[in-house]
C-alpha cells in the first residue's frame, strides 16, 4: 500500500507494505521494511531489517539490523550494522559497527566507535577513534586512534593522532597533541603538547609542552608542569592543592612585583630582638656565587642552609623566601638606625662637653 517508493535490486523491498517515499538500492536492501518512511538505503543487505523512518544507509550491511532507530545516516561497509538507536551519523567502513542503543553520536573514519558502543552524544573523527567506546558519553575524539581504548570515560576531549589512545575509564580530560595523555584512568587532566603526559596518571593535572610531565610512569594529582621535556624540574612547577608555584630559572618582572602582606592576612605576630637579628646577620657567611644551572650569572647572598639555621624561617632549608629576606634586612636596618641614633646622641653629648671644656680653656688662657 506504500507509494512514491523506488526499489532497485533483487528482493529489494520485498515486504514493504505501507512505507512511503523510500529509495532502496541493492540486493535485500530494506527487505523487511513495512511501515518506514523517507529512507534512503543503498547497498546489499543495507537496512534489511529497518522498520523506522528518516534513515540514510549507504554500503553493504550498513544499518543492517536497524529496526526502530530514526534519522540515522550510515555510510560505509557495515557502518552502524546493529544499530537500533536514533540520530547517529556513522561514516567509514565499520564505523559504529556494533553501536546498539547509543544515540546522538557522530563517528567519522574507518573503525571509529566500532565496538559495542551504547554511549550517547559522542563525536569520533579519525580511523579507529573511540573504537572501543562502550558506555562513555559526551566525548570528542579527533585523530587516528584518538581515545581508541576509551570504554566508559565521559566528557573527554582528545585532539591528535593517538591522543589518549590507552585511556579507558578517565573522564573530563582535555588532551591535545600527538599521543598526548596515554594513561589508563586519569580524570580532570589538561595535557597540551606532543607526548604531553604520555606516562602520567592521576587527577586534575595541567601539563604543557613537548613530553611535559615527570620522568618515568608517575601518578600525580593537582600538579602543573610546563616544560619541553620529561623532567622532575620543569621550568614552571605548580601545586594546586597547596597553592604553590616554583620557577626553575630566572624570572624577570616588568612593572613591579606585588606580594600580599595585609595585616588581615596574617596572625601569630611575635616581636623581635633587633640586636639579636643584627648579630646573626654579622655572623653569617655571605658570599658571591653562581647557580650551577646558570653559570653566566653571578649573585650575592647567603645560602639557604645558613639562613634557615639562623632564623628558622621558610618551609625548608633549601629555599629562602623573599619576604623573609627583605624582612630580616629591614629589621637589621632598624637595629642599625637605633644604634646610629644612640651613637649620635652620645656624640652630641661629647661635642657639648668638648665645647664646655674649650670655653673653660679659653677663660684660663685669658
Amino acid at each position: 500500500t506504500g507509494f512514491d517508493n523506488s526499489f532497485f535490486g533483487r528482493t529489494t523491498g520485498t515486504n514493504v507494505t505501507s512505507g512511503i517515499r523510500n529509495c532502496l538500492f541493492g540486493k535485500d536492501a530494506g527487505q523487511q521494511l513495512t511501515s518506514g518512511d523517507d529512507n534512503s538505503i543503498f547497498g546489499a543487505y543495507a537496512g534489511e531489517l529497518n522498520l523506522a523512518d528518516g534513515n540514510s544507509f549507504f554500503g553493504a550491511f550498513a544499518g543492517y539490523t536497524n529496526t526502530n532507530g530514526i534519522d540515522n545516516a550510515f555510510f560505509g561497509h557495515e557502518a552502524g550494522r546493529v544499530n537500533t538507536a536514533s540520530t547517529n551519523s556513522f561514516f567509514g567502513a565499520a564505523a559504529g559497527k556494533a553501536n546498539s542503543t547509543g544515540s546522538g553520536n557522530s563517528f567519522y573514519g574507518s573503525g571509529s566507535g566500532a565496538f559495542n558502543n551504547v554511549g550517547f552524544s559522542n563525536s569520533f573523527f579519525g580511523k579507529s577513534s573511540g573504537r572501543r567506546n562502550t558506555g562513555g558519553d559526551n566525548n570528542t575524539m579527533l585523530g587516528w586512534n584518538a581515545g581508541d581504548n576509551n570504554s566508559t570515560g565521559n566528557e573527554n576531549t582528545y585532539v591528535g593522532s593517538k591522543a589518549g589512545e590507552f585511556g579507558s575509564a578517565g573522564s573530563m580530560n582535555t588532551l591535545v597533541g600527538f599521543s598526548a595523555g596515554n594513561f589508563s584512568a586519569g580524570t580532570g587532566n589538561t595535557y597540551v603538547g606532543h607526548n604531553a603526559g604520555v606516562a602520567t596518571g592521576g587527577t586534575n593535572n595541567v601539563l604543557i609542552g613537548i613530553n611535559a610531565g615527570p620522568t618515568g610512569f608517575t601518578s600525580i594529582n593537582d600538579k602543573l608542569y610546563i616544560h619541553n621535556a620529561s623532567t622532575n624540574l620543569p621550568l614552571i612547577f605548580g601545586d594546586f592543592d597547596n597553592k604553590e608555584m616554583i620557577i626553575n630559572g630566572t624570572l624577570e618582572v616588568t612593572g613591579g612585583n606585588s606580594i600580599v602582606s595585609a595585616r588581615a592576612t596574617k596572625h601569630d605576630f611575635v616581636d623581635l630582638n633587633h640586636d639579636q637579628v643584627l648579630s646573626k646577620i654579622s655572623e653569617m657567611n655571605i658570599q658571591e656565587w653562581k647557580y650551577i644551572n646558570h653559570p653566566d650569572q653571578r649573585h650575592i647572598g647567603p645560602v639557604a642552609e645558613d639562613f634557615h639555621a639562623a632564623f628558622g624561617l621558610g618551609k625548608n632549608e633549601k629555599t629562602i623566601n623573599s619576604t623573609d629576606l627583605s624582612g630580616v634586612a629591614l629589621v637589621a636596618i632598624q637595629a642599625l638606625e637605633k644604634e646610629n641614633s644612640t651613637l649620635n646622641a652620645v656624640l652630641k653629648e661629647m661635642q657639648q662637653e668638648l665645647n664646655r671644656l674649650h670655653q673653660r680653656l679659653n677663660q684660663l688662657e685669658e
